[in-house]
């Protein structure tokens, strides 16, 4: 209807008085909408396996290029899924009108050189322009999940966050093949199916024993009883269910639309005075409080909205889980323990995570403590047997950071 509207329209009111303006009525925001989702909506909400697979793996090679990771084994593994991303991406059909579109970015990821180092705007680029592109030439659709699911561990793992519930599915499908044991394949791996069904086996595994459970296993998931598989298969549908003044209310897909909009909003103005101060752990007055409730509640969305994408999550602490907490402050809550001279170098690395982790998550629940990489050396308990009181101390300055996220 713009288009309608920009016609000239020449002596329209007469001999020599042509139309010079005209008036738009953006009932339902168009205009925002637009400016914050920029080619409209997109079926990328909802990837394919084949996307998700392409996409955790270019996750896992941006991970790969931390400091941390540059050895020989690593730095290897990391090659290895270079040399995939690119073969998948030289099979790509530039025959394809979508494809014809973006040969430039085809041209750029086919050489493994691109990916030496890897900017945000290229994992960008690689998710949200090429990966649409990919196609599967794996028709095992089990294996595919199993290979996902695997790969997920594996990025935690480098990203050193939790992956409680992934590593329960893994021990599930391993209980699961151990009652095909008839089966020579199952035989097989008996002693490794066996393995990661102890807690033992998450405690001391790391990257590359995650690589070998997800070559093992891959092929064997078809083996399990179909309803044991565990597939899940959604299909979400737009429903009206009221009308606002100004826009209509969408019932599943404006939820995915709040929750963008929310994690662009902390991320862009990270530095307003309110976020800046949950940021760097000051303390908030109740003018700050109202700011991030206008913000959630009125200006992003509602409470419903916030209610049916977060449940009830305390809005303080989801907002800092999107900005995370500025390294000086969280330092400073943990100096006493980095400057004991008490202290070993296990301890001192057990503080330095816990310190890593609310620096990116903003805080962190005390049930995190017994993963990894927290547990690598047994755990709090058995990593200050000798002095419980300083263990105290730490237990306390993570409840006092976390309590100021409630309110």
């Amino acid at each position: 209807m713009i288009g309608r509207g920009t016609r000239l329209c020449e002596d329209l009111f007469g001999p020599g008085l042509d139309k010079k303006k005209f008036l738009i009525f953006d009932y339902y925001y168009n205009f925002e909408f637009f400016e914050i989702n920029k080619r409209g909506h997109e079926a990328g909400l909802q990837r394919s396996l084949t996307e998700n697979l392409f996409n955790i793996k270019v996750d896992l090679i941006k991970a790969l290029e931390d400091l941390d990771y540059q050895e020989d084994e690593f730095i290897e593994y990391r090659n290895e899924l270079i040399d995939n991303i690119s073969l998948l991406i030289k099979g790509i059909n530039t025959d394809r009108f979508n494809a014809r579109m973006r040969l430039h970015l085809i041209d750029r990821y086919s050489d493994k050189r691109a990916f030496e180092s890897l900017e945000e705007i290229d994992v960008k680029n690689l998710k949200d322009e090429v990966s649409p592109l990919i196609i599967s030439t794996d028709d095992d659709e089990l294996a595919k999940r199993f290979d996902y699911l695997m790969y997920t561990i594996q990025y935690a793992y480098l990203e050193k966050k939790p992956y409680s519930k992934p590593k329960s599915r893994v021990k599930k499908t391993a209980n699961d093949l151990e009652k095909k044991g008839s089966i020579g394949q199952v035989q097989k791996n008996k002693e490794l199916i066996y393995e990661i069904q102890e807690e033992e086996f998450w405690e001391d595994a790391d990257l590359f024993d995650y690589e070998r459970v997800r070559k093992a296993l891959r092929e064997l998931i078809k083996l399990i009883d179909r309803e044991r598989q565990g597939i899940y298969y959604t299909d979400f549908k737009d429903e009206v269910i009221g009308v606002r003044e100004g826009s209509p209310i969408y019932d599943v897909n404006d939820l995915g639309t709040y929750k963008e909009r929310v994690v662009s909003y902390f991320k862009k103005y990270r530095d307003d005075l309110p976020i800046y101060k949950l940021r760097n752990n000051e303390e908030l007055t109740k003018e700050d409080i109202k700011y991030f409730e206008r913000i959630l509640f009125e200006e992003l969305g509602d409470k419903d909205s916030y209610k049916k994408v977060y449940d009830d999550k305390p809005l303080l602490k989801l907002v800092a889980s999107i900005t995370g907490m500025d390294k000086g402050a969280a330092n400073k809550e943990f100096s006493k323990f980095l400057t004991d001279e008490k202290l070993n170098s296990d301890q001192i690395n057990f503080v330095n995570n816990i310190i890593d982790y609310i620096v990116k998550n903003g805080s962190i629940e005390k049930e995190v403590l017994q993963e990894f990489p927290f547990n690598k050396k047994g755990g709090v308990i058995k990593l200050f047997d000798n002095k419980l009181d300083l263990a105290r101390e730490i237990i306390s300055t993570i409840d006092k950071i976390n309590s100021r996220l409630v309110v």
